[in-house]
């Protein structure tokens, strides 16, 4: 794994129990595949979202992701796909969340169910007041859809 890429994945607790050999040597074995993956299936949606899109235009990324921790949890595949393409793969986190998902799949669907069950006028009220609360327009590209959801999970939570 990159130099620079596992200590940001280790600050954000993905990494646990797993260490940073283990995951190294698993993440250099799938190396190719991760690059063919991501070329194949990540690479020409990066111009769309969650909403945009459906999990098995997508799904072969992260499935190799999960391989390298071999754990049950979603988080580490989470935020190592997050972290990559933030607008299209959603973030679980046990402590904010409580993580309601029992896979990485499960967690994709719910946060796209979630956006397009939701009535337009609440979304944009949602968007409204995120961007209130940074108090600065939201940068180009950034995961709009995905971190509604996420505060909204987070949220009911936390209730």
């Amino acid at each position: 794994m990159g130099a620079d890429f596992l200590p940001v994945l280790r600050a954000w607790r993905a990494t646990r129990p797993r260490g940073s050999a283990f995951l190294t040597s698993r993440a250099r074995e799938r190396f190719s595949a991760l690059a063919r993956a991501w070329a194949l299936t990540v690479e020409p949606n990066l111009g769309g979202d969650i909403v945009s899109l459906e999990w098995p235009r997508v799904s072969a990324f992260p499935a190799l992701v999960t391989e390298i921790k071999d754990v049950a949890s979603p988080v580490f595949t989470s935020k190592f796909s997050h972290f990559l393409a933030p607008a299209i793969f959603p973030l679980v986190d046990n402590a904010a969340m409580g993580n309601p998902f029992s896979t990485y799949e499960a967690c994709f669907a719910a946060y796209r169910a979630e956006w397009l069950a939701t009535d337009d006028a609440i979304l944009r009220a949602l968007v409204s007041r995120l961007t209130d609360l940074i108090k600065a327009p939201l940068a180009d590209g950034y995961p709009t859809k995905i971190k509604v959801v996420e505060l909204c999970l987070i949220g009911r939570n936390h209730g």
